[in-house]
Order: structure tokens, then C-alpha cells, then sequence
């Protein structure tokens, strides 16, 4: 992750894709009548989700609820999340994933999720080690990625108030942004 990197993409490039995405943010929590001025933890549940992911993922979702931040879960089945502040759940289909995935700041990568394709959305995975992630370093100010190592709940949920509290640092936070879209290999 060296400084040749940066150099791939100027300031310019990187404020005007924030740009768009804020937008694209913006209007999307204003259809889902979402609070704007919150990170969007995106949550894409594609298939059949194993029980213990879904297990998982209620366990994580209760626990965000008692953080300030929209959830948006895209799912094609109906996993019954109960009532959640400041959550929607919305049927899949490809035209609600993408602008998903072009508004979310954060989301939630299980492992079949394709966690390229959030970052060249500019979106930060929260995910179980992967190959293709760097846990972001903050005294390093390197990584795309918040990765937890746990199988559990608690494990995914503290990188997710790691990515959340980072997510308040605009700098910092523009830097995992184009770290992230600069490791997608071509």
C-alpha cells in the first residue's frame, strides 16, 4: 500500500466519486425516510443464508440498533428482523443493490459477498479475514477493510463500531475510501 498508490488517484477524482456517493446517500435515505448524517451499514443477503449467519447477523443488527447509524438490508427471503430503529429491509433485485451499494458507507461482507465490488463502490467492508482486505491501520493510515477473526457476533460487531467511530474522521475516512478502490486489481 505504498505512496505510489495515491499518486494513481488525485484528490479531485477521490472528492468528486465522494461526491456522487453522498448524493446517491442522500436520496436513498430520503425514499427510505432514513436520518441523514449517519454512516449506512448495508447489509446484502443474496441466496440461502446459512442459520448461524443468520444468527449472527440478528445478534449484530440488535446490538447496532443501540448505535446512531441507518442499517439497510437488501434480502430476496424475509429473515423476520423484528422492529429496528432506523433499519430497512427492502426486497432484493439488481437495480435496489446497486443503488445499495453506491449509497452505503459501511457494509456488513459475509462470505458470499463480493467485497470487490463494495469497494469499487467506494463502500468499506466489515468482514472475516479475506485475501483480497487489509485491516485498516490507523496508525499507519493503510488498509480497506475493518476485519474481525472471531466466529461470533461480537467479534463482527466490534470491527463495525471500529468502522463507525473512523467513519466520523472525514480525512481518514476519504483515504480507506480510495485505498479500498485502489486495491481492486483490474
Amino acid at each position: 500500500m505504498g505512496i505510489s498508490k495515491y499518486l494513481q488517484m488525485p484528490n479531485s477524482v477521490i472528492n468528486s466519486f465522494l461526491s456522487t456517493k453522498k448524493k446517491s446517500k442522500k436520496e436513498l435515505l430520503k425514499e427510505l425516510d432514513l436520518p441523514s448524517k449517519k454512516p449506512m451499514i448495508g447489509i446484502l443477503l443474496e441466496g440461502d443464508v446459512s442459520e448461524r449467519d443468520e444468527m449472527m447477523l440478528k445478534t449484530v443488527v440488535e446490538a447496532l440498533s443501540h448505535i446512531d447509524v441507518n442499517i439497510v438490508v437488501i434480502s430476496e427471503k424475509d429473515h423476520q428482523w423484528g422492529t429496528i430503529k432506523n433499519m430497512r429491509v427492502i426486497d432484493y433485485d439488481r437495480k435496489k443493490r446497486k443503488k445499495l451499494l453506491e449509497a452505503a458507507d459501511i457494509a456488513l461482507g459475509l462470505n458470499f459477498n463480493d467485497v470487490e465490488e463494495m469497494l469499487l463502490n467506494g463502500v468499506i467492508p466489515v468482514s472475516h479475514v479475506r485475501a483480497e482486505l487489509e485491516d485498516y491501520n490507523p496508525n499507519q493510515e493503510s488498509g480497506n477493510a475493518f476485519l474481525y477473526k472471531g466466529e461470533n457476533p461480537w467479534s463482527a460487531f466490534a470491527a463495525l463500531v471500529r468502522a463507525i467511530e473512523t467513519y466520523k474522521f472525514p480525512y481518514d475516512w476519504k483515504n480507506i475510501v480510495r485505498d479500498g478502490i485502489g486495491s481492486v486489481k483490474s
